[in-house]
This record gives structure tokens, sequence and C-alpha cells, in this order.
């Protein structure tokens, strides 16, 4: 097996380096646009190995953006699916389904044959798991355009996570690692357990109803036809039960409104994301992030 390989934009002149990130991921990866808000700080590296199958890559870097839009995957096919493991950082994920938040440990799959927009709000961490469509189970390797599945934290992401890990930057690993990344692959594929698959869905019924001020852990259990005792037995092994979860999506939402929306009052925001009131908001935002909404607006 090749040793891993290495890029980065340490050497490449400021003015050069987007272009030199574009350039990469063409040739290494997938073909589409980078950008950054901060251009004159933008810095990127990879650590990529190929393995039987597919190519596993790690990207840590900068602020910045990356768009495989329509144009781009018709002058740049490539016929493969990602599976995604954000291992540091908060990301957003903006596709034909619409817009997703995502946090370090969540997970997403996607076919390269799909237009995606994916940004890195602050420095980042990304694990890429890329694989031949060909070589894809059935339920992917079909799929022409469908959009992006997210997974929130799950133990197949956790283990993909590790074991990506280690392939990449241990060279005693071996060929039982290797078969363990591709499981756990898979495993991320399939949507996990049925336990994952639940929480999955709880938590796709919170965002829907965020903007509902009585959406609580009684109204989601009934959402899913289930006693509040088992919705939080799916969250038991989690660092937050589903009351959490909700405030949680609340406050998320709250951050894109803010950036979002400047013609938004905070009493409209706080109303977009189901705070009872501007000012249940501002000390629940305060207590989460350290500062006030209107702070947080105004740092740009």
């Amino acid at each position: 097996m090749q040793p891993p390989s290495t890029a980065t934009t340490d050497d490449v002149a400021l003015a050069e380096r987007l272009e030199y990130w574009e350039y990469w991921n063409q040739r290494a990866l997938v073909g589409l646009r980078c950008s950054s808000p901060a251009p004159d700080r933008f810095h990127a590296r990879s650590t990529q190995r190929a393995l039987d199958g597919s190519v596993l890559t790690r990207i840590q870097g900068s602020q910045h953006v990356v768009d495989r839009s329509v144009q781009r995957i018709a002058a740049v096919p490539k016929h493969s699916v990602f599976v995604n493991v954000l291992l540091g950082g908060t990301a957003f994920l903006y596709h034909a389904g619409g817009l997703r938040t995502l946090r370090a440990g969540d997970s997403f799959v996607h076919t390269t044959m799909t237009p995606y927009l994916l940004g890195f709000e602050h420095d980042m961490d990304l694990l890429i798991v890329d694989i031949d469509a060909q070589l894809a189970p059935e339920a992917w390797s079909r799929r022409t355009a469908p959009s992006p599945e997210i997974r929130t934290t799950s133990e197949a992401s956790r283990r993909l996570a590790r074991d990506g890990l280690r392939v990449l930057h241990d060279p005693r690993s071996g060929d039982d690692a290797h078969e363990r990344l591709a499981r756990h692959a898979l495993g991320v594929m399939a949507g996990g357990s049925e336990t994952e698959l639940a929480r999955e869905r709880a938590l796709g019924l919170i965002r829907a109803g965020l903007g509902d001020p009585a959406f609580s852990v009684a109204a989601l259990a009934s959402a899913m036809h289930v006693s509040e005792r088992q919705l939080r037995r799916w969250f038991s092994d989690q660092d937050r039960g589903p009351g959490a979860a909700i405030l949680e999506e609340r406050l998320q939402r709250a951050r894109l409104v803010l950036r979002e929306r400047a013609d938004f009052t905070m009493s409209d925001v706080a109303a977009a994301c189901g705070f009872g009131s501007a000012s249940a908001f501002a000390r629940a935002f305060r207590a989460r992030f350290g500062a006030s909404p209107s702070e947080f607006r105004n740092r740009g």
C-alpha cells in the first residue's frame, strides 16, 4: 500500500492559494469552486491515502466554502459516493433539500453527481471516504441525484473517524483497520442502528417544528407515536437529551437567522426560532454562546 500523500497551501502565495486549492481538489478529490470571506488568511492542508476501492482524505483548514455546482459537475464529472465525518468545527450544507447545519461528530453522505455547497464558519477538520460509485451499496450506486443524507453523531461515525485517522497517521495500521474502516463507512451509508435512525428522525421533526414555541419533548414524542420515556431512551447514549436537543437546534437556527436577516428585530428572531419571548431568547443565547444576540450580529 502506498504511504499517505500530503498537500498544503503553506508554501503558496496568498493571492494564489484559493486557485491552488481548487486545482488540488480537481486533481485529487473532486472538481469544485473554492472561496473564502477572508482570502488573505486562507490556508488548507490535506492528508490522503489510497485504499482498495476507496480513497481516504483528511482536510484541515481555515474558514472557506466549496461549491460543487451543476456547471462544475458537467465540466468535471465524477461518479463517487463521499462518506464524510466532521472532525472539528461547524459547517453548513446547502443542497436541493434545503440548508442544514453540522457540528463536530456529524456525518453526511452524498454522491459527487449531486450539486451542493459546503461551508465552514471557522477552522475545520473533515474526514472523507471517497468510494467508487460502482462499489457502493446499490441504494447509492443507482442514485444519480439524491439529496445528501446527514447523520447526527453515531457509533458508526465515531468508529469511522477513529479508524480513519489510524489508517492515515499510523504506519502500523494493517488490513484489519482497513476492513473496519470499510464496514464503518457502510454503516454510515446505511443509516446506523434502529436507535440511530429513530434519533435522526426525531432531529428532523425538531428542525421542522422549530418555529412553534409549543413544540416540546411531549409534542415530539406524540409526533413519533412513542412515549416520552422511549424518546429519552433513544437519546440516552448522547451528551444531551431530547429537551436539550430542541433548545440547541433553536439556538443554531437563531445564529443563521441573525446572520441572514438583518431586517429582523430580536423579537422576530425569537419568534422564528420558537422562543416564547425576546428576553427568553436572549438569556438562552448568552448562556450558550457567551454573547447577546445583538453582540453576535454586530460581530458580523
